[in-house]
């Protein structure tokens, strides 16, 4: 009994000071969200804070299908969490270890009213209320119950190590998938800089990794990718007994050859058409205090009035309620040390 009260005396203590210190973080967050001029891409002044209201820029063909959901988007993001299962005297919990996050590239950009782009960098970003749409649990000896194109880029990225299946329990996980959908409205506060030459992560962490810009063929050309209109200098790459007829296994490799043309031609253009067209970087500030993290880019799928009435309440909640929880457990501590 004792142990028991002395144990729910330090959670008091702890998850009351998590409380209270997470409310001050949201405070000075909310400050900088009423602190910062709303900006038009095409107005806001480099190396300041920038606050833009805008939405995803997905042209068709910068579009693709996310490879775990399938959904139409322009860029998606996964969440690779280590699920830990153990026994209590209450039943079974289950806790969720954040291990890794995979971004489908290294940016993603957003545009306002004023027409103009603007790149945003996905290691430097915080975002509030993820929207994550689709959650799996998976073991590492069961890849294979997963998309092909999910279980190679887990492998490929060093993401999972697969093992073999024994008698033994392997390693379990969720992989979770949040989407950018094109024109999804989108609320960003970041500083702007200017546009690197190339797609590169500004803060180095081994936790994340990127894609490179890879296009799903169902938002492509199908004319090129179907074969309706047929390339006979195509063709004849395949075509062994020059009659123009291909078998049908000999169609799948031109295929193939034609979505591998297409993924090393078309990505590469699309690419540097966003990042030429681009007005600025949205991304983390070097300056701000290192103690509550507030350099990073400020992300929400949300409007600014909902952000700050949410930031209201979890701060007057944190404020009022923490210093309880802590004088809570710091009475409970001395009633079971006393005992």
């Amino acid at each position: 009994m004792k142990n028991d009260l002395t144990a729910f005396g330090i959670a008091c203590v702890f998850f009351g000071g998590k409380l209270f210190f997470q409310s001050f973080k949201k405070f000075k967050r909310l400050q900088i969200i009423q602190n910062t001029p709303k900006s038009k891409i095409n107005s806001a002044a480099l190396g300041n804070k920038v606050e833009i209201h805008g939405k995803i820029h997905g042209e068709k063909d910068h579009q693709t299908l996310s490879p775990l959901t399938r959904s139409i988007c322009v860029n998606y993001v996964w969440a690779i969490d280590e699920i830990h299962r153990s026994k209590s005297k209450n039943g079974h919990t289950v806790n969720y270890i954040r291990i890794f996050t995979y971004f489908s590239n290294p940016f993603f950009y957003i545009t306002d009213e004023s027409k103009e782009i603007a790149a945003v960098d996905f290691s430097s970003c915080e975002f509030h209320g993820e929207e994550w749409h689709f959650s799996q649990n998976f073991h590492s000896h069961d890849l294979g119950k997963l998309p092909a194109k999910v279980k190679e880029i887990l492998l490929t990225k060093g993401i999972i190590e697969e093992t073999k299946k024994t008698f033994l329990p392997s390693d379990e996980y969720r992989i979770s998938e949040m989407i950018l959908p094109p024109e999804k409205k989108i609320y960003v506060i970041g500083t702007a800089k200017d546009v690197p030459k190339i797609e590169k992560p500004i803060i180095d962490d081994h936790q994340k990794g990127y894609g490179n810009y890879e296009i799903d063929s169902t938002h492509l050309d199908r004319s090129i990718l179907e074969g309706e209109e047929k390339d006979h200098c195509d063709i004849s790459k395949f075509d062994d007994n020059r009659n123009l007829v291909l078998d049908e296994f000999k169609n799948k490799n031109l295929q193939k050859n034609k979505e591998l043309r297409v993924q090393t031609e078309l990505k590469e253009s699309l690419k540097i058409d966003c990042l030429t067209k681009a007005r600025f970087l949205l991304c983390k500030s070097k300056f701000e205090d290192l103690i509550f993290n507030l350099g990073k880019v400020f992300v929400s799928f949300e409007s600014e009035e909902k952000i700050k009435k949410s930031f209201s309440f979890w701060i007057k909640l944190g404020f009022f309620g923490g210093p309880i929880l802590i004088t809570i457990g710091i009475l409970i501590l001395i009633d079971s040390k006393m005992k």
